[in-house]
């Protein structure tokens, strides 16, 4: 019983899942945790479950990091922003 409570402390740990989080996702450190975060533990979980971890193209002609992208309604086309401060349109069809 008492390893199981240790066990489970350990799985909640904040500094854990502050180190995991930066290491995991490849975040500077200079960024902050989400303001609305309760935790850094449910932050990981929040992007583990929600944000797709296989990358399947590369958007090559922005000349940074994309920020966002949204598709039509058909899921034919979509549009992507980014760092560079670049809207970039895009036919899947082509």
């Amino acid at each position: 019983m008492v390893i199981n409570i240790f066990y489970l402390a350990v799985s909640r740990d904040e500094f854990l899942w502050r180190e995991l989080f930066y290491s995991y996702y490849r975040i500077p450190r200079s960024v902050p945790r989400h303001p609305a975060a309760v935790s850094w533990y449910r932050e990981f979980k929040r992007l583990f479950d929600c944000i797709p971890c296989v990358e399947v193209q590369t958007l090559r002609e922005h000349s940074d990091q994309v920020l966002h992208l949204a598709f039509s309604h058909r899921g034919h086309r979509f549009s992507s922003c980014s760092k560079d401060c670049t809207v970039k349109l895009w036919d899947t069809e082509r």
